[in-house]
């Protein structure tokens, strides 16, 4: 029962069912309600079985302790009736340890109900069982019914979990006419008073017979419960309470009611889901980056030496860093590098706004022109940013500028800062993540963001007028590659999208050379007078 201990006087032995096998590697003895630590259950004897009666009197126990076994019966042993000076003990939880992670919608003695029938079920799900729910109603034949995880320990730490993620699980309804528009979900760890509710009134009469796949997204939960008593929010100490990145996941509710019949419901699979299209942003669902995650875009013809790039995105954070955690973070927003290693990219600078970083110097802040209100953005703001670039100034205007930036269509800020280009092979193009070494002494994150319509340019682009425009206009460009040829024989010539490429000298000696035949081969529409 709960809130109770056990005496070692009365109990000198405790036998554990776990009710089917599990790889077992350790255990422990967690006293929740026991107040003085000198009467605290001792690791007396610890012994496993893995047979599977219910009747603990007919099972033998194996003779080792901890360690790695198949078990499905935990005894352990604290008997002190004979020891007048010592006892008894009391001990109220027992904490079993597995090697293994778990679906825990597949263990129904994991669950409490207030008037259903719990129960593992093959029929539903072709990859296992799912959780079978059997309602009846209660006395009124329509009662609330809550399905609630047993909290005996915790679902783990999602250490890279994130606002825009979501909370997922997949309910199977056979006949949705005897469901109510009532219900909710509840996540997080209730007794630690740090959980979000989601109200399903309304999702209900959007259910259909057969699967319905809920997707719950933790910054539009309809309650976040942070700490009792809090009333402000914008302080260190309260608004990272909402920050399940350090909490133990303990509590999974699910509430719903009858109209009168009984019904049965399947759950299957509920799991947090990281957001990678999911969130609406400009014209469509964004990309949506976070933690330390990034992507990479090859730009094999790209000249790094000028050209500009564009896209809408909704962030996590303030035009500062600031996130609704009240945490400040340097966020990268893109950084490009090639072969060479020379980087420079463009980030937001924790407490102090936009910045571009280089590989061969400091960073160098954005020089802001005259203070313009539509260059600020908050959380959730959906924001137009433009970004041109001429490492030595000589690309973007006559006064020297090597950046500029936009923020929906303003001109936020320049540079005059030059950089070094020492390569042009293997260019690539990172939005989020990677960044030089002088960038992460800033300990930069992802942009944490979700991206849409992103654009690049080799030119110096500083009009953002159409930046509302989905498409853009172009024409297609022919690179000197697309008219080269290459050969081993001076007969067989190949061009760069042949399988036969590349071609391999193989035991050259010193001293002695090879030959390449190298020919142009000008497309057909094309008369050679070109310029």
């Amino acid at each position: 029962a709960a809130n109770t201990s056990i005496s070692s006087e009365t109990y000198p032995i405790v036998a554990v069912n776990l009710q089917t096998h599990f790889q077992v590697n350790d255990y422990d003895l967690v006293q929740f309600y026991v107040d003085d630590p000198t009467t605290y259950w001792e690791d007396d004897v610890v012994r496993y079985s893995s047979n599977t009666f219910d009747d603990p009197y007919k099972i033998e126990y194996s003779g080792y302790g901890v360690g790695l076994t198949q078990a499905q019966w935990i005894s352990i042993k604290n008997n002190t009736a004979t020891e007048l000076n010592d006892g008894p003990d009391y001990l109220d939880n027992i904490r079993v340890l597995s090697v293994n992670k778990h679906l825990i919608h597949k263990f129904p003695w994991w669950w409490d109900s207030r008037y259903s029938t719990l129960s593992s079920d093959y029929s539903i799900e072709d990859t296992g069982s799912s959780l079978k729910i059997e309602y009846t109603g209660g006395p009124t034949t329509s009662g609330a019914e809550s399905i609630d995880f047993i909290e005996g320990t915790s679902m783990g730490t999602d250490t890279h979990w994130s606002e825009m993620d979501l909370l997922s699980l997949d309910l199977y309804i056979p006949d949705v006419t005897k469901l109510d528009d009532y219900g909710s979900v509840i996540f997080g760890d209730v007794q630690g008073l740090r959980y979000h509710i989601w109200d399903l009134s309304t999702t209900v009469s959007g259910f259909s017979n057969g699967w319905n796949y809920l997707k719950l997204q933790f910054k539009n939960a309809d309650t976040k419960v942070i700490n009792a008593g809090v009333t402000t929010f914008y302080t260190a100490d309260t608004a990272d309470l909402n920050n399940y990145n350090d909490l133990e996941l303990k509590s999974l509710k699910f509430r719903f009611r009858g109209k009168g019949d009984p019904l049965t419901l399947y759950v299957d699979n509920p799991r947090i889901e990281r957001n990678t299209f999911n969130e609406d942003v400009k014209f469509d669902k964004g990309l949506y980056l976070s933690n330390s995650e990034y992507v990479t875009f090859p730009l094999s013809e790209f000249d790094p030496h000028k050209g500009a790039l564009e896209f809408w995105f909704k962030p996590d954070y303030n035009y500062f860093g600031t996130n609704t955690f009240y945490e400040f973070d340097s966020r990268t927003i893109f950084a490009y590098s090639n072969v060479a290693n020379d980087l420079f990219g463009f980030f937001i600078l924790k407490g102090y706004g936009p910045a571009i970083v280089t590989g061969n110097s400091d960073f160098m802040r954005i020089q802001y022109a005259q203070s313009n209100s539509d260059i600020y953005f908050d959380i959730g703001d959906v924001v137009h940013l433009g970004f041109a670039w001429s490492y030595d100034g000589s690309a973007i205007d006559s006064h020297g500028t090597t950046a500029r930036l936009y923020i929906n269509g303003e001109l936020a800020g320049s540079s005059y800062n030059t950089w070094e280009i020492k390569d042009t092979k293997s260019s690539r193009l990172l939005l989020g993540g990677a960044v030089s070494q002088k960038a992460a002494s800033e300990d930069p994150t992802s942009i944490w963001a979700a991206v849409d319509n992103l654009k690049v340019y080799n030119y110096c682009k500083t009009d953002f007028s159409d930046r509302n425009v989905e498409g853009i206009d172009s024409i297609d460009v022919l690179s000197p590659n697309s008219f080269l040829e290459i050969s081993k024989d001076g007969v067989s010539f190949y061009d760069r999208n042949s399988a036969y490429l590349p071609l391999v000298y193989e035991d050259v000696p010193s001293g002695e050379s090879r030959t390449v035949w190298v020919r142009t081969n000008i497309p057909e529409n094309l008369t050679g007078d070109e310029k």
